[in-house]
């Protein structure tokens, strides 16, 4: 008995089918992922939407006080900001073992949208230490964030009190329009 296999040409064609298949197959995964990666991105864009705008810097040291500027550049406030002192470089403090030392913190309960002022006690320098200030805070979602002394932005697992270790009751402190 004598099993017809085909002729060349029909193998050709059924492997070129193959191919053909395989090439559709990986391009449609590659483009899946793609757009899973731009979907997260865009998630993750629009979900630090507002916290991308919040900024705090040093203003002034002058006679034992530390003036902060606090940025909230978006169009809504943000809730229970907590700034704390950290260091760029030196023996300084970490602000997550600062715990209640409000000469180093202070915890702010609404920032509304503009520039805003807060003092800090003296922040003492030594052993070369360099100030940066840290700003926890919750967005208008709910979602609780943190910048960092170089200005990375972190979304929180937790909240910003229990990242930081702290429990009420808060000293809070209001923000004022001028230096």
């Amino acid at each position: 008995m004598f099993i017809h296999l085909g002729d060349v040409p029909s193998w050709i064609a059924a492997f070129g089918t193959l191919f053909a298949f395989i090439v559709a197959f990986k391009q449609i995964n590659t483009e899946r992922d793609i757009r899973k990666r731009n979907e997260i991105r865009d998630e993750l864009a629009n979900r630090s939407r507002q916290a991308s705008k919040i900024a705090p810097w040093i203003t002034s040291e002058i006679n034992n006080k530390t003036t902060v500027a606090i940025r909230n550049g978006s169009d809504e406030p943000v809730y229970k900001a907590i700034v704390s002192v950290g260091t760029f470089q030196g023996a300084g403090p970490n602000p997550q073992l600062l715990n209640r030392d409000l000469n180093y913190r202070r915890f702010i309960p609404i920032v509304p949208p503009g520039t805003w002022y807060v003092d800090l006690g003296f922040i003492d320098r030594g052993m070369f230490f360099h100030p940066g200030l840290e700003i926890a805070f919750s967005d208008t979602l709910g979602f609780a964030w943190v910048r960092d002394v170089f200005g990375n932005l972190s979304e929180l697992q937790s909240n910003q009190f229990e990242y930081y270790d702290v429990h009420p009751p808060y000293g809070w402190t209001a923000v004022r329009s001028e230096p």
